[in-house]
């Protein structure tokens, strides 16, 4: 079934959806289905090049890193994303050292920042993931919930810029802890990353810092609605009738 106008394309995933209301003077037919949208995974990112160095999370030349992460909605949608809840996200690391880092955390938030500066931003972050981690060569995944405070999704509304904040630190080395994943390169600043060149017994993570801004940046995968399914479409006649006499 084909035709009539549609009312209104809200946003998948939404809580809420505006409609307009038509005014009609005569018997019109208007035609609805239902979409849903299904769990699935989508990658940001074609993997064009490599990071060695402090766009990817896992490296550091002093054993710590705190790094914000900035992925366009143009990005996650073309991605093939829709609205809703986000439940894990991973990357590749074609080598790394496989020394535990330690407090890995990850929090996820919405923003209207469309480039990151040396200055971190402070927006109302969601931790999806903490613990002490050991990466490994291929694909290292992160399933939201773990850890204390973990939230086990994050909604993500469909049309917000995401940003990424990453931290860990093993607050007694100042190992160099090499790793090299799969990334690509950004036309704007999608990564800034700070990272401690002493040890000490505090870790960076909670600290307020300025860092280095990078137009480098891992390609992530996240789980999430990925696809639209959709009823077939039925017709729904509005009948006009004539107004009694009064």
């Amino acid at each position: 079934l084909t035709g009539g106008t549609l009312l209104s394309t809200g946003t998948v995933g939404a809580a809420t959806a505006s409609y307009t209301t038509p005014t009609i003077s005569s018997t019109t037919t208007y035609y609805v289905s239902a979409y849903n949208a299904a769990l699935g995974t989508a990658v940001v990112g074609v993997g064009a090049t490599t990071s060695a160095t402090y766009p990817n999370p896992f490296y550091s030349n002093w054993a710590n890193q705190k790094q914000q992460v900035l992925i366009l909605a143009s990005e996650l949608q073309s991605a093939g994303l829709f609205a809703g809840n986000l439940t894990d996200l991973s990357l590749n690391l074609t080598s790394t050292s496989t020394t535990t880092r330690t407090g890995f955390t990850i929090k996820l938030a919405h923003t209207t920042a469309v480039a990151l500066t040396t200055t971190y931003l402070t927006p109302s972050f969601t931790q999806v993931y903490t613990g002490n981690y050991t990466p490994a060569v291929g694909t290292n995944s992160f399933a939201f919930g773990t850890g204390g405070g973990s939230s086990s999704s994050f909604n993500w509304d469909g049309t917000s810029n995401l940003l990424m904040e990453i931290c860990w630190d093993n607050t007694a080395s100042t190992a160099t802890e090499n790793s090299n994943a799969t990334a690509d390169n950004t036309s704007y600043a999608s990564v800034v990353s700070y990272n401690r060149t002493s040890t000490t017994g505090t870790s960076i993570c909670g600290l307020t810092v300025t860092g280095t801004t990078y137009t480098v940046r891992p390609r992530y995968t996240f789980t999430g609605q990925t696809a639209c399914t959709s009823t077939p479409r039925q017709a729904v006649v509005a009948t006009i009738s004539t107004a009694p006499a009064i």
